[in-house]
């Protein structure tokens, strides 16, 4: 008497049967082999054990879902061919994304979201903005990690300490203003101005309230079209 399988019903017909119901079962037996996919009747369920994935694997536009989590293994670079279009990759610990246009984006730097700044930084990782609370300051770094230039419109501040040059067409700052050299082509208010080196105005320094302008050496303070430095204060009181 012939028996069914439980996975996938397959017939297999009696040993020593000789009625042609043997011929028959064999055949559609075969059939069902030749269909099996491993879908549900139609093979057992290929478990990861079972796998070995050895080269890209098409989802042909379809989503993976049910994910616990992704893994992504660790690139010394980031991708950059035109292949590599649209795709989510980890570069020495760090999200990137290269778009559909082929431009990188970096996603994330250490423990920090890197967000909200253009450019070509993400191809140079040592080019970045980093917030320390110790100081409640930010660092802006360029490619080889030195402190990097910045380009502004107006800028409001508290205090101003620079180590080395301060050029500006204005400066207004509500405190201090310290460096190893001032160019202002424009107009300067500020609390106080110390400058150790040259220092080269376009126009006046306004002092607010008992602000003070102090330079290394009288010749060390040039102006353009050879003016004297004007130093002018919003309110003064008699001592």
């Amino acid at each position: 008497m012939s028996t069914t399988t439980t996975s996938m019903g397959l017939i297999v017909p009696a040993l020593n049967d000789p009625s042609p119901q043997y011929v028959n079962d064999v055949a559609t037996t075969l059939g069902k082999i030749d269909a099996h996919d491993h879908s549900s009747g139609k093979g057992v369920p290929v478990t990861s054990a079972g796998l070995n994935v050895n080269a890209a694997l098409p989802f042909n536009t379809q989503s993976a879902t049910g994910l616990r989590s992704a893994q992504f293994a660790t690139l010394g670079a980031a991708l950059t061919a035109p292949a590599d279009a649209a795709s989510l990759f980890n570069v020495n610990g760090d999200l990137y994304w290269l778009n559909g246009s082929g431009a990188l984006v970096r996603l994330s730097n250490g423990p920090l979201v890197s967000a909200g700044i253009g450019g070509d930084y993400g191809a140079y990782p040592l080019a970045q903005v980093n917030y320390n609370n110790a100081t409640l300051g930010y660092t802006f770094t360029d490619s080889t990690g030195a402190p990097a230039k910045g380009t502004f419109g107006p800028i409001a501040a508290t205090t101003v300490t620079a180590s080395g040059a301060i050029a500006g067409a204005s400066i207004g700052v509500s405190g201090a203003v310290s460096g190893a050299s001032a160019t202002i082509s424009g107009a300067a208010a500020v609390g106080s101005l110390s400058c150790t080196g040259v220092g080269t105005f376009g126009n006046k320094v306004t002092a607010t309230n008992f602000g003070s302008a102090s330079f290394a050496s009288p010749k060390s303070t040039t102006l353009a079209r050879r003016w004297r430095p004007t130093i002018m204060f919003a309110g003064l009181t008699s001592r």
